[in-house]
């Protein structure tokens, strides 16, 4: 009887122990401990908003190469086009009879060499998707601020489509030209 009695208080003294151990860990660690300075209670946050012209400068500023999910696409490998926006019917090409899309008449014909006696001559551009590839109407996104008769720059991907017989653009920047 005399071991079982010494094993409890044996295992009661070492719960004792552990338990103010960790109660002495917690008030050392926490700034809320009794007789704490009041600097360590938080009070107010300081914010400060981001202008609109800076937001791409400071969502491309990472220290973590090589690309930046957060940073602006980079367009400068991609081509831009001035041109008035306009409806065009699709009547050229397969099963789009009687349909219209959007496209561009361009400021400058584009030229395409397609051997040493023949060259094609673009006056317009077909506005593409540029994740489908596909011809787009005015609820297209990127044409969301612009009307017909507008003058815009399109940067993005030149594509022939329907074999040769007409040029598309797909958009990656649409961006209206003020006079």
């Amino acid at each position: 009887m005399k071991t079982i009695l010494q094993n409890l208080l044996t295992r009661m003294l070492f719960f004792l122990f552990w338990f103010v151990s960790i109660v002495l860990m917690f008030f050392a660690c926490s700034p809320y401990a009794p007789g704490a300075p009041d600097a360590a209670f938080p009070v107010s946050f300081a914010t400060a908003s981001v202008p609109s012209e800076q937001l791409p400068f400071i969502l491309a500023d990472t220290i973590t190469p090589p690309a930046n999910p957060m940073a602006p696409e980079d367009l400068s490998a991609f081509p831009t086009y001035a041109g008035t926006l306009q409806i065009f019917a699709a009547d050229a090409f397969n099963n789009l009879n009687g349909r219209y899309f959007c496209g561009i008449q361009l400021q400058t014909p584009i030229e395409i060499k397609l051997s040493d006696y023949e060259t094609n001559c673009y006056s317009a551009l077909y506005l593409l998707d540029n994740d489908s590839e596909n011809l787009v109407q005015f609820d297209h996104p990127l044409l969301q601020f612009c009307v017909v008769g507008d003058t815009i720059l399109v940067t993005g991907t030149p594509i022939q489509i329907s074999d040769g017989i007409a040029l598309g653009i797909a958009m990656r920047y649409v961006q209206p030209l003020h006079p």
